[in-house]
């Protein structure tokens, strides 16, 4: 598929895809902007209200896993272009607490995974 994507367009997640490394998480609803293109792998910043609304097992993961929770890299095929939504300051504050605390218990991932399965 042609990329007609370029840097800074918002683009959301088709429905029904899930998560490439966690295919348990559908990504329904996740937005963001793109920040880096390389051929038709596409980096995305999530949004606020797409990280407010994160599962915290997920973010917990990622943060586990070495990634960073505020993006994700799809293929070209996998989005759509869109407007930029509005986030309202709650959310903005819920995803900023959800990112300052799962990384802050990054440390503590394997125990509160193991009491969550």
């Amino acid at each position: 598929m042609e990329n007609k994507f370029k840097i800074g367009d918002f683009v959301k997640v088709k429905k029904g895809l899930k998560e490439p490394d966690y295919d348990s998480i559908l990504m329904d609803n996740w937005e963001g902007v793109i920040i880096e293109i390389e051929e038709n792998l596409l980096t995305i910043e999530l949004d606020s209200k797409t990280i407010a609304n994160l599962p915290i097992d997920y973010l917990v993961r990622i943060n586990k896993d070495g990634a960073e929770p505020e993006e994700i890299c799809l293929d070209v095929s996998d989005v759509e272009l869109t407007s930029e939504r509005d986030c309202t300051e709650a959310e903005d504050q819920r995803a900023s607490s959800r990112l300052y605390w799962t990384s802050l218990f990054e440390e503590k991932a394997d125990e509160y995974l193991n009491c969550r399965s």
